[in-house]
């Protein structure tokens, strides 16, 4: 999505919505190819077992 999507959906001011922004990338958790270019989820291998630990339970003993 485009990153100005990203700051109507949450409905933040302009510099804290970047701020998250920011952070979602550094976790991994939203990438982009580039600081002007859209941003998508993202699912990094060592945070399956808090996203989504009933639909990979292994995730929690992988690392």
């Amino acid at each position: 999505m485009p990153r100005g999507e990203f700051q109507q959906l949450t409905g933040l001011d302009e510099r804290t919505a970047r701020s998250l922004l920011s952070r979602l990338i550094e976790t991994g958790l939203v990438t982009s190819k580039g600081h002007t270019s859209p941003v998508q989820i993202a699912f990094p291998l060592d945070a399956l077992q808090f996203l989504l630990p009933e639909f990979y339970p292994e995730a929690s003993t992988a690392i």
